[in-house]
Formats: structure tokens, sequence, C-alpha cells
């Protein structure tokens, strides 16, 4: 009798499963180490996931994090140097968008632009990437008394108003006072991302 699709499944995993025990050196992700594993775990999707995630990391966005806080630096001053490098590799804007929905933080990296919300979920990651907690926060009153449906990061470093710090690359502001602002939770953003997708 030829075997089940079942059959050829289990088959496959087990030769994988053994395949992996011979494995010595198995993979080790550089800058890893500094992600907190109390607050956030990786996982792995292949490129052509079909429902889009906002905050994604790749070796590229590793890269540039190491390369910016490979001092050991502490984290308000490790904030600040991920932050000016959004300000001078990022613009605001939409051109390379397309027809294409919101970008993830991947997208906005390869593309060198991002509108607010975009722009707010690669700082949050290369943040995190950084060991740094942080959260999307979505602004209806701006920091000038303007009603705006716009978004930035809050980031848990010690800031001039108090026990967190509101980014915005968008406005080109660290320690940002907007008026009203409401942070979401991971899932929360990942729901409205897949809406405006």
């Amino acid at each position: 009798m030829p075997p089940t699709n079942l059959d050829t499944i289990v088959n496959n995993l087990n030769l994988i499963s053994a395949r992996n025990k011979n494995l010595v050196n198995p993979v080790k992700i550089s800058g890893m180490e500094s992600i907190r594993s109390d607050e956030y775990e990786i996982a792995l999707i292949d490129k052509c996931f079909d429902l889009k995630m906002p905050f994604i990391l790749n070796k590229g966005i590793v890269d540039v994090v190491e390369g910016l806080v490979e001092n050991k630096l502490d984290r308000r001053t490790s904030a600040k140097k991920i932050f000016n490098w959004m300000v001078s590799n990022i613009s605001y804007g939409r051109r390379k968008l397309g027809n294409r929905g919101y970008r993830n933080s991947v997208e906005v990296f390869d593309d060198c632009e991002g509108v607010c919300g975009e722009m707010a979920m690669l700082y949050l990651v290369m943040i995190r990437t950084a060991g740094i907690r942080g959260s999307y926060a979505h602004v209806d009153v701006d920091q000038t008394g303007k009603a705006v449906n716009h978004a930035c990061a809050m980031i848990d470093v010690e800031g001039a108003y108090g026990g967190i710090t509101f980014v915005d690359p968008a406005y080109k502001t660290y320690d940002i006072r907007h008026k009203t602002v409401k942070p979401l939770t991971d899932f929360e953003i990942f729901k409205t991302f897949n809406q405006w997708n």
C-alpha cells in the first residue's frame, strides 16, 4: 500500500528531527541576546506569509542596531542614537508605498521612508532589539494642541516629562509631549495594521 500524505509527513519530520540531533553548532543569531526575553519573543516566518506582521526584524536592522549600541550604552543614550539614525536615514513619505497598504518595519527600513505609524513600528523594532521596552502610541492631539490622526513610539526610558519617553520620528522629536496619546498593545496594532492592508 502506498504511503498516505500523513505517513509521508511523519517520515519527513522524523528525517528532519534526526538531522537536527546531529547538529553540533546550532545557529546563533547575533544581537538576539539583548532582546528582553521576559517581554518579547522571536517568530520565524517565511517571506510569503499571507498575513502581514507590523514588527519584523531582519539581519539588516540587527546590524544597524548593533553598530549604534555596540559600546553597551545606557538606555537613554541608546534610544537617542537609534532615534538620530532614524531621522537621518528614514524620511517621511509615501512615494514608494504605491498601492500597498501600511508597510511593516522591514519594508520601511528597505524603502528608507515611511509615514508616522510605519516609522514608529521601525523605531520600536530597533529599540526592542537594543533591549528597551516600547509600545506603539496613537496620538489624537499633538504637542501643539492640534487634533491629528498620528502615531509615535512610547519607550520605557526616563524622559523630561516622567518615567516614559514619547519618541516621534515623523515629527523628528525625541521626548515630545503630545497632549492626548493612547498606547496600543502589540495585538491591538497587529489587528489595526491588518485592517489597513
